[in-house]
């Protein structure tokens, strides 16, 4: 009876701590982030995946870029879940079968979180650069445009950040193996995985700040080669006409959109590690007293990595003309379809608002 009567009360602990978890408004809001994540991405893939044609190297960006958004929205889902299935207890204590299911989960949920990232921040940086060199280098642009290389590149792509997600996992076994044979008696492997200095969130850290450099010179050098270029058709006198101010305007405002919701979806959580790693080295004690703070800051500044999956379609997809007549497509199935190989440049043009009629002529 006691046991039946202790059996009770760990469910019906289990099923409190179910509810408290339920009601943290950061789980809240990333419940409610993730099933935009998915729709809008779902949306955004099917769009492009109706227009006719060779898929060119920025609609493979674009196409990797949803994949990512969605892959982190999943592996968070699964964390959750996971979180609350399984629950976290203190490294090196519990069964060996319980401690072996939560800490893989955890570990390998964590490692497709972090694919995920880096796919998003390479494809990111991608089309910066992509849209750079269809602006400045057109003709460049069009003669090594195909198929094959693109396909080449989105697969090279998802491979590096699988290995470098993965980092964690695949390096940890020579320090668990040879370095470190004592650790084996007390932690499975992935206990020494998580507890191990590496962590292979520190890549994700160091390609945000790559990433925040690249873009920001890109999208600039890119604004000014609009503001200083002459309107085809037009004389020097009417370099400064109102057309061409709107156009001027009109790639700033979504060059400083670009980089700011890139600045606030990324740069804070990469603020905090650093200040984390910062802290652990000065003052780990004051790290440890303040260490549920910094975990509920996390789960908080995490969910803008949900909010920049929610913004990148409307950025980088929703946004762009032709791309919009393929969800009216899929709406309306008599309208006519656009071509991927007439969308190259134009896609690329659209992502920094440049009139693409203006290159033509």
């Amino acid at each position: 009876m006691d046991a039946y009567d202790q059996m009770n009360n760990t469910q019906k602990d289990e099923m409190d701590n179910l509810g408290e978890m339920m009601q943290e408004p950061q789980r809240i809001i990333s419940f409610v982030l993730i099933p935009l994540v998915l729709s809008f991405n779902a949306m955004s893939l099917a769009a492009i995946l109706s227009i006719k044609g060779t898929l060119s190297s920025h609609l493979c960006f674009i196409v990797s870029l949803a994949f990512s958004d969605m892959l982190v929205a999943i592996s968070s889902c699964l964390f959750s879940i996971n979180e609350i299935v399984n629950p976290v207890y203190a490294v090196g204590f519990g069964s060996a079968q319980r401690r072996t299911l939560t800490w893989c989960s955890l570990v390998i949920l964590k490692a497709l979180n972090t694919t995920g990232l880096l796919v998003t921040l390479l494809s990111l940086m991608g089309m910066s650069i992509d849209a750079y060199i269809a602006m400045l280098r057109p003709s460049y642009y069009l003669s090594h445009r195909n198929r094959s290389r693109s396909g080449v590149l989105a697969v090279l792509l998802w491979v590096i950040a699988f290995v470098c997600g993965f980092s964690d996992l695949i390096f940890s076994s020579y320090g668990f193996v040879v370095k470190m044979p004592r650790m084996r008696k007390r932690y499975n492997y992935c206990e020494f995985t998580y507890i191990s200095l590496y962590q292979d969130e520190y890549i994700v850290f160091a390609l945000v700040l790559l990433c925040l450099v690249t873009m920001s010179y890109l999208y600039c050098r890119v604004y000014v080669f609009v503001k200083s270029r002459p309107r085809p058709g037009t004389g020097q006198l009417q370099l400064q006409s109102a057309p061409s101010s709107t156009r001027e305007r009109k790639v700033l405002i979504t060059t400083v959109f670009i980089l700011l919701t890139f600045g606030i979806c990324f740069v804070p959580m990469c603020a905090l590690n650093v200040s984390l790693v910062i802290h652990a080295t000065v003052d780990e004690d004051g790290l440890l007293r303040h260490q549920d703070a910094f975990r509920l800051t996390e789960k908080h500044l995490f969910n803008l990595f949900l909010l920049n999956g929610v913004i990148d379609p409307i950025i980088y997809t929703i946004r762009i003309p032709e791309v919009r007549q393929a969800y009216t497509k899929l709406i309306c199935t008599k309208c006519k379809s656009p071509s991927r190989a007439d969308l190259s440049i134009k896609m690329s043009r659209s992502v920094i608002g440049e009139d693409t009629t203006l290159v033509k002529k």
